[in-house]
């Protein structure tokens, strides 16, 4: 529509992950993310985990 590659300027920051509390959303955005396998693994995981996974995975 744009034309705009947002991967080229968009830039990960925390104020998202920040927000979200709940656990079952961060499963559902890990899996997304990471797949389902990593996800499943990292099921009983804290949140902060879940986080630093999804952090790694938007960088």
């Amino acid at each position: 529509m744009l034309g705009i590659d947002m991967a080229k300027v968009w830039q990960s920051d925390d104020v998202l992950l920040d927000l979200i509390r709940d656990r079952e959303i961060l499963h559902h955005m890990l899996a997304d993310l990471a797949g389902d396998s990593v996800a499943d693994a990292n099921e009983s995981a804290t949140g902060k985990v879940k986080c630093t996974i999804i952090r790694d995975c938007l960088t």
